[in-house]
């Protein structure tokens, strides 16, 4: 509230209401005062978790970060802005920190004034470890529906159902395939015989005139709660919002929430893999660091949710999928290797299914996998499918992997910076045919490569 302002309603009910100017003033300055407050609190210091949430406008190609503050699992998280517009480098979800700065309780905000680590944080604010024990080796989600006052709820249960945990197509089958059963996710973690879907839960909210997610999870929370239902005791929640809502994106995911409110399993699985600590297949076509296309990937989930993709090499690393398999992923040195597709269980596979060479120059790796029409691989355009594709990525951490080029046999890749040249020798089929489940599938098909031939300094 601006002083200017004040002096002159003072100096107002003061000049109108002479008999009894100083008690009248005085109760429309308390109210006044009281009700600025509702809407800012006093500048105060606030601790918890960071959420970073990234929000999926697939229509226009675009993507944004929002940085909340989680200070109990489960409740109105608020978000974060910062005085020049930009987080801290060094923020990452689930960063336990300590914040100083102004509320705004209408919006759900703070206005940050300084923020640093929180060494002496407990992490009590955690899912119930116990609670993640659900049954089977999956990951536990909940599903709740949402309906505003405003807004029409999405009814189709059964497609939800569909999306999430059908025996093909969905959700639960691509990580399962795409990981190699690393991740996937239960059914029913429950124990009710059903899909833990719950809903439709109707808010006394509106959602066509604004986008204030963190209320309507928080709410939906709640109401989930008095119908039995403890959303803390669940690794992940999915909030499926009414189509109306004034949010712009189709998606939004981070931490252990996703918010979908346009499309199918692909935009499930895509939220999803930004719980996964996952970000978005990109492209860098001209290998110059800077990104072509967000969502430019299509060999990925992460990329361009129209297609059920799989996951590309450097996210399949990313979940643990060859953890398990010593000599999946080679690291390139001088030499002639045998490639089979990422798109074939390691267990299945009898050659490396990875080769990352160091990319020096941008503290990073490249990522050279074969995709071949094995599982969700068989969804590929011929842009990746029986081809060398190249990818690069830092190796961990929140960023894009970045797709740089596919190449077929008798075709290089070269990057002069890094004294790194790539040629596809072959392109064979292995000699045995594999019978897995009782039925026999196609020859499994494999690549010869030969990487890197560096130049003396290179490294």
């Amino acid at each position: 509230m601006a002083l200017s302002y004040l002096y002159q309603f003072w100096r107002s009910a003061l000049r109108v209401y002479k008999p009894f100017s100083l008690i009248f003033a005085l109760a429309a300055l308390i109210g006044i005062l009281l009700s600025s407050t509702q809407v800012y609190a006093q500048a105060d210091q606030a601790t918890g978790k960071i959420r970073i949430y990234t929000a999926d406008d697939f229509t226009h190609g675009k993507s944004q970060q929002f940085y909340h503050l989680q200070e109990r699992l489960g409740e109105k998280e608020f978000l974060l802005k910062f005085k020049d517009g930009k987080a801290p480098a060094w923020l990452r979800d689930g960063s336990s920190v300590k914040i100083r700065g102004r509320r705004n309780l209408e919006k759900s905000e703070i206005d940050v004034e300084a923020l640093e680590i929180n060494s002496t944080d407990s992490s009590a604010n955690t899912t119930d470890s116990a609670a993640l024990a659900a049954a089977g080796s999956g990951k536990s989600v909940a599903i709740l529906m949402l309906d505003f006052n405003d807004g029409t709820h999405y009814k189709d249960r059964a497609a939800l159902d569909t999306y999430m945990f059908g025996a093909s197509n969905s959700v639960t089958d691509l990580y399962n395939k795409a990981t190699d059963g690393v991740v996937s996710f239960n059914r029913d973690s429950d124990g009710d015989g059903q899909a833990d879907i719950y809903g439709p839960f109707k808010l006394n909210l509106t959602g066509s005139d604004n986008c204030n997610y963190s209320t309507w999870s928080a709410e939906g929370n709640k109401a989930a709660l008095a119908a039995g239902i403890d959303t803390n005791k669940f690794q992940h929640v999915i909030y499926v919002l009414p189509g109306n809502t004034a949010c712009g994106w189709w998606g939004l995911g981070g931490g252990r929430n996703s918010w979908v409110r346009a499309g199918g399993a692909q935009v499930y699985a895509h939220e999803l893999g930004h719980n996964l600590a996952m970000h978005h297949a990109s492209t860098d076509t001209d290998n110059n660091g800077t990104i072509n296309s967000e969502y430019g990937d299509y060999s990925c989930i992460m990329g361009n949710s129209s297609n059920m993709a799989g996951l590309n090499g450097a996210h399949a690393e990313s979940q643990g999928t060859f953890s398990a398999f010593q000599g999946r992923i080679l690291t390139g040195a001088k030499g002639t290797y045998t490639l089979d597709s990422i798109d074939r269980p390691p267990i299945a596979a009898s050659n490396a299914q990875i080769i990352k060479i160091p990319k020096p120059d941008t503290n990073s790796y490249y990522y050279l996998t074969y995709r071949a029409s094995e599982n969700y691989g068989a969804k590929l355009s011929s842009t990746y499918l029986n081809r060398l594709n190249v990818h690069t990525y830092r190796g961990s951490g929140f960023v894009q992997t970045l797709f740089v080029g596919s190449y077929g046999v008798g075709q290089a890749f070269s990057d002069p910076v890094n004294g790194v040249s790539i040629r596809v020798v072959t392109d064979g089929h292995q000699a045995e045919r594999s019978k897995r489940g009782g039925q026999n599938q196609p020859f499994h098909r494999s690549l010869l490569v030969a990487p890197p031939a560096r130049t003396a300094g290179a490294g």
